[in-house]
């Protein structure tokens, strides 16, 4: 007999979360919770503004929810029927999936990895570490100081061990037919949703995906896969979102369009489908299991549930992980290199003269002096939160996240202060003369008039180009008033700062020539792209007509200049490289390793070289 399948809300849904009697969901931008004492019968008892809808976990009286580019949300739930938003903070990269342990809150960063976090107070989250996998989604803890990771791009089931939570490394790694996405772990064995058809995969290869793969994981160094079985396959690839749950003997996988695949797995060798429940021309995105019901969100029309009477409760799987007793962050000697300590994270630099800006995160905004030999001193602080900074002869800005601050550069006189607008804070800035950029890091831009910086004026146009814009796709300056824009799945765009205007969209042509972290820099009036085969130049003299420099291709990463060599900075691997270019060809002339870091964009000034360097402070030339 098939499941009756019962929509209870409305809406774009996606993150859920089953805690004792209550059903948390995000739906249509806000964190819905229903009564489930009844559980085949929600009731929705309140909603509070949610700011994202990928993944949610429960640790203490906390709610975590991720959101993608706009970090982490915390909910208390003191009130367990009225959750209260109560902190946001923000990883190095897209906050995608999420797990607990005690204290220990694991995000999935998408294509950087997996960043670790001491959450034992709340409202102070503290990053501890990163561990670097290929394009991380989800992650499950188990054992003792151990996590599995569904890899989506490499497509793979990765295992770590945190032991050192300063210090992850990986111990294994296990292919999937597919992309890997969700992972569970019940006792000795690993679950796996893969996701889409392999690279590749021609007709006879369809359904190298769509499916759940069983591994003994007994060996974590040795990982065995027991059984397999495959779904559907789907014409639809998008939204791109499979999970598990494990409840007893059965499986329940979300796999998008072919909606909840019910699995027994009594037998790892030889799972079999048991039914197959598929939403009202909707995607699954997330499921959560009650006492003999199935919750799931569907990405566009809303929240479901069908009765499963082998659906049960299950507690979360014994785990552990040791916080380091330390607070600090030991930086590591990088040959040609001295590192400054700061507190907090480290995004981004700024220079004026002799004076250095850095942006410190949830530690401020620090002001130093650079003396004879380039080394930074401190000069000021400016206390609250800063992700961004930018400088002009007369004027000092800060994304402070929730506020765009804006100050006298000399005297440190607050001139004004902007209140962000709710789905979008202030991570990212440029300044173009008198007009500046701001972004969240999500899929589109604004433009400020800074004419007046005690009344700064927000322009009339929103700019998106497509894709997600991540930390830094703008160039550090513009030519002209003009400048071009990195749109990491579309075409790149050239913009008149001057006008407030989106003034070209390159041709079809030059659809994803980039890698999506790359960005641009500009040298002697022309603005130059990282790109696949290449150095892509755009020339603001003649904006539709970019042309691809057929060179070896650079490293990816996000490039600066002074006008006498360039800089990139890949945030994905931690090498950092400088080249001398001769307007036909750019030649490496030095590089550094900082693996266990996080580098941003590099500054250039006066001859040397400053890497702000997250946890790790700053890396200056000596």
């Amino acid at each position: 007999m098939l499941s009756s399948l019962t929509r209870f809300a409305s809406g774009n849904a996606g993150a859920m979360l089953l805690s004792g009697s209550w059903l948390y969901a995000v739906t249509d931008g806000k964190l819905c919770t229903f009564d489930v004492s009844a559980p085949e019968f929600p009731r929705l008892t309140s909603q509070t503004p949610a700011a994202g809808n990928r993944q949610m976990v429960k640790s203490g009286n906390c709610l975590y929810l991720s959101c993608r580019a706009l970090g982490v949300q915390v909910f208390s739930l003191e009130d367990p029927e009225n959750p209260k938003s109560i902190n946001r903070f923000y990883p190095t990269e897209l906050a995608t999936g999420l797990a607990v342990s005690g204290n220990v809150l694991a995000v999935t960063l998408r294509i950087y990895g997996v960043e670790f976090f001491d959450i034992s107070d709340p409202l102070n989250v503290r990053s501890l570490s990163l561990l670097r996998t290929g394009e991380a989604q989800s992650a499950a803890f188990f054992g003792e100081n151990k996590i599995a990771i569904g890899d989506w791009g490499t497509q793979e089931v990765v295992i770590g061990d945190i032991s050192d939570l300063r210090h992850p490394r990986i111990i294994s790694r296990h292919p999937l037919g597919g992309y890997g996405d969700g992972v569970a772990i019940r006792g000795k064995y690993l679950y796996a949703a893969t996701g889409k058809d392999a690279p590749g995969a021609d007709s006879c290869l369809k359904g190298n995906g769509h499916g759940l793969e069983i591994f003994d994981i007994s060996d974590v160094c040795n990982p065995v896969l027991t059984g397999k079985i495959k779904f559907d396959t789907a014409t639809e690839l998008y939204p791109d979102w499979w999970s598990v749950h494990v409840s007893g003997n059965t499986a329940f996988v979300t796999d998008i369009s072919n909606g909840v695949y019910v699995v027994d797995v009594n037998d790892k060798s030889h799972p079999v489908v048991r039914e197959n429940v598929r939403l009202p021309d909707d995607a699954a995105s997330q499921l959560a299991v009650g006492d003999g019901v199935i919750y799931v969100s569907g990405e566009k029309t809303g929240l479901y549930c069908f009765k499963n009477s082998d659906a049960q409760i299950q507690s979360p799987e014994d785990s552990f992980v040791t916080l380091p007793d330390d607070k600090t962050v030991e930086s590591p000697q990088v040959p040609g290199l001295e590192n400054l300590p700061l507190p907090g994270f480290v995004w981004s630099l700024a220079a004026y003269d002799s004076t250095l800006y850095a942006a410190c995160g949830s530690a401020g905004l620090k002001e130093f002096e650079l003396v004879t030999d380039g080394k930074p001193v401190l000069r000021r602080e400016y206390p609250g939160t800063a992700m961004d900074c930018a400088v002009s002869e007369k004027l000092l800005i800060v994304a402070a996240e929730s506020k765009l601050l804006i100050f006298d550069r000399k005297s440190g006189e607050l001139l004004s202060s902007t209140t962000a607008e709710a789905d979008a804070p202030f991570l990212q800035l440029r300044l173009f003369g008198d007009t500046l950029c701001t972004a969240s890091r999500g899929v589109t831009f604004r433009m400020w008039d800074l004419s007046h910086p005690e009344r700064p004026r927000l322009t009339d146009t929103i700019f998106r180009g497509g894709g997600i814009l991540y930390h830094d796709m703008l160039p550090e300056r513009c030519v002209n008033g003009l400048f071009p824009v990195n749109w990491h799945t579309r075409t790149s765009r050239w913009y008149n700062a001057a006008t407030f205007e989106e003034i070209c969209v390159l041709s079809e042509d030059f659809r994803r020539c980039s890698q999506q972290s790359n960005g641009i820099t500009e040298i002697d009036g022309k603005f130059y792209l990282v790109a696949r085969k290449g150095v892509l130049c755009l020339d603001p003299a003649a904006p539709e007509n970019p042309v691809l420099l057929p060179m070896t291709p650079l490293q990816s990463g996000i490039p600066s200049s002074d006008g006498k060599q360039v800089a990139i900075s890949d945030r994905s691997s931690g090498r950092v490289a400088f080249y001398n270019f001769d307007g036909k060809s750019f030649n490496e002339i030095r590089h550094y390793d900082l693996s266990f870091a996080v580098p941003g964009r590099i500054l250039l000034h006066n001859n040397k070289a400053y890497i702000p360097a997250g946890l790790n402070g700053i890396y200056f030339e000596a």
